[in-house]
């Protein structure tokens, strides 16, 4: 969105005193009081009538919500991206998968965005899942996560995003949905980010919503040829009707 040009407010004239006055009209001479009815005939004010009471129930509304009205979802549709250990319990399976968390988790307030997320317009925030309770560190490795949090400077994930990270959940800050294939996508972009960076720079407008938008498309197109899944958004590996991450 365009940033508003508020000198275009500066000359409004919002003074009212600034209007020429009217022309002024002689008074009328005051009239004489009238004379005060007797006290007998003065009547006692009317009762106010009682207050009309409906049995019908009021219609909810956009302006007159129920009290039971919630537009957050109670859960949020999200991804759990498999850390070493996770992956080879569950052998060829995809190292991704489609979770929820409950819309009140305590990550959408303590967590800070993936930086390359938000910066293409689709903020996203990581829990981690498993804890380091593994003997071999490299087991909790996670290189999908640390993709995720890529500095679109330096092109490296922080050190904690580096090692024994774990299996984490990968939500939305705004709580739409997100697809496994649009969370797919995003961690390419990601690698794609630090990959360019690597080689001396990005691309002009590549850290843009423009940016990945375009790619996203090509990207989509590509896997139509080989993923050729029948089982709609919940397939991993069905690309046929994916959505645009922007259209949810």
């Amino acid at each position: 969105m365009a940033p508003i040009d508020y000198s275009k407010w500066d000359n409004l004239d919002t003074d009212s005193e600034s209007e020429a006055p009217s022309k002024a009209q002689p008074k009328p001479s005051p009239a004489a009081p009238a004379a005060a009815p007797p006290a007998a005939a003065r009547k006692a004010p009317a009762a106010a009538p009682p207050a009309a009471t409906s049995t019908t129930a009021s219609t909810p509304s956009a302006a007159n919500p129920p009290s039971t009205y919630n537009a957050t979802p109670t859960a949020v549709q999200g991804v759990m991206l498999r850390c070493n250990v996770d992956a080879a319990e569950h052998g060829d399976a995809p190292p991704w998968v489609a979770t929820t968390l409950p819309a009140d988790h305590d990550v959408f307030y303590r967590a800070a965005p993936a930086p390359v997320s938000e910066m293409i317009g689709i903020p996203l925030i990581i829990d981690r899942v498993r804890g380091l309770e593994e003997e071999t560190p490299s087991h909790l490795d996670n290189a999908m996560a640390a993709a995720l949090n890529v500095d679109p400077e330096s092109g490296r994930a922080p050190a904690s995003w580096r090692k024994n990270v774990g299996t984490v959940t990968v939500v939305r800050v705004d709580k739409k949905p997100l697809l496994v294939q649009q969370l797919e996508a995003i961690v390419k972009y990601c690698e794609l980010v630090a990959a360019r960076l690597a080689e001396g720079g990005l691309p002009k407008g590549m850290l843009s919503r423009r940016g990945f938008e375009a790619w996203f498309e090509t990207y989509c197109e590509e896997q139509k040829k080989v993923r050729m899944g029948t089982g709609g958004e919940g397939d991993v590996e069905d690309w046929r009707e994916v959505r645009s991450p922007y259209e949810m």
